[in-house]
């Protein structure tokens, strides 16, 4: 899980997807997507970042599924 967390940040950083806001970017505190005065970068790094735990929630699933599998 670690790894898939460290390749996405990779990924930003190699695409230099606005990191330094990235940074500065407080992600502790629970925003409104509706909100008017949050800002467009803070609303997409949110969604992109369920996105990503949706995929990893799906992928380590799978990974768990097939090591019961194995184990049968």
């Amino acid at each position: 899980m670690d790894e898939l967390r460290r390749e996405r940040k990779i990924r930003m950083v190699l695409a230099d997807a606005e990191i330094e806001e990235y940074i500065k970017l407080d992600l502790s505190v629970e925003i409104d997507l509706d909100d008017p005065n949050a800002s467009e970068f803070h609303k997409r790094t949110v969604l992109d970042k369920q996105k990503f735990k949706e995929d990893l929630c799906q992928k380590v699933s799978i990974i768990k599924l097939d090591y019961m599998f194995r184990v049968l």
